[in-house]
């Protein structure tokens, strides 16, 4: 068991060093070496646990979409999609997805080289580049755009997706720049209270997009009851 517990350790260590390393310098600039020296472990240790390189990089990349993967956002809106005729529900559903989005990209227990190297992957194509998208992205993306088509009939899918992105796109960039923006704000990292204003404006505007101003102040009330 103790030899079992040291090999998930070691496991464990060459797939931060591998992240990390991947967020700084990008996937085809990494080498094995790098990362067995940044692990404190030997090279021979990456062919041993993984087998390849390629495929400590796939498990650096589940490791950074496990959160997508464990809680799903299908599994999250499941409860209100039976339930969208009644407006209330459509706010709450949004409310939902939104919190989702926020929990997973700023969740502090995360290492902070996951979203930094989902978004190196998004700027080049290749394998893993698929590998994000088509098994930690586009599920979410779907789901998402089906949940404002049902809110909004007349929406084309063209327009669900403009919708989507314009909903979100301050999640991403705060989470992809969240360096650069901490700097500036003074701090380390994002406080709670930052964050908490930060979707607290996502979600007016979001509602207000959609013709769901009048329920914003059922906010607080989704956050109580289950956002949470």
């Amino acid at each position: 068991m103790a030899g079992y517990s040291s090999g998930d350790r070691t496991r464990e260590n060459l797939v931060n060093a591998a992240g990390e390393l991947a967020a700084e310098l990008g996937f085809s600039r990494v080498t094995t070496r790098e990362v067995a020296k940044r692990a404190g472990e030997n090279v021979g240790s990456i062919h041993y646990h993984f087998g390849s390189k390629e495929k400590l990089f796939e498990a650096v990349v589940y490791k950074a979409i496990d959160p997508q993967l464990k809680n799903p956002l299908s599994d999250v809106l499941a409860p209100y999609m039976d339930r969208l005729d009644d407006r209330t529900v459509q706010a709450e559903a949004v409310v939902s997805a939104i919190h989702w989005f926020m929990g997973k990209l700023f969740d502090e227990d995360r290492p902070r080289w996951c979203c930094r190297v989902v978004y190196q992957l998004l700027q080049s194509p290749g394998h893993l580049r698929d590998l994000v998208f088509s098994v930690a992205m586009m599920p979410g993306v779907e789901v998402f755009r089906g949940l404002l088509r049902r809110i909004d009939g007349t929406m084309s899918l063209e327009d669900s997706a403009c919708e989507m992105l314009i909903i979100c796109a301050p999640i991403f960039f705060h989470a992809d720049y969240r360096d650069i923006i901490t700097c500036e704000l003074g701090m380390d990292r994002y406080n709670p209270e930052y964050l908490e204003g930060l979707e607290r404006r996502i979600v007016s505007r979001a509602l207000f997009g959609l013709g769901l101003h009048d329920l914003e102040e059922e906010y607080s009330i989704c956050r109580k009851r289950g956002g949470e």
